[in-house]
């Protein structure tokens, strides 16, 4: 939560990191994003509903 101190505003809230896994066509056009792994089978059933090769990446992401 961000509060004004005599340096400007603060969060006071500690940053965390969060693990993602991104679900992309090879355009890059982005199909899905999850908290939780998107697994081998969801993968494969992504392919089939977009008619495209899926790639799965997982990435750290800061919460502020």
């Amino acid at each position: 939560m961000p509060a004004f101190g005599k340096d400007g505003i603060v969060n006071l809230n500690q940053s965390k990191t969060q693990t993602m896994w991104t679900a992309k066509k090879p355009d890059g056009k982005v199909v899905l994003t999850s908290a939780v792994e998107i697994t081998e089978d969801q993968r494969k059933n992504l392919c089939k509903a977009h008619d495209s090769e899926i790639t799965v990446v997982k990435s750290e992401v800061k919460c502020l």
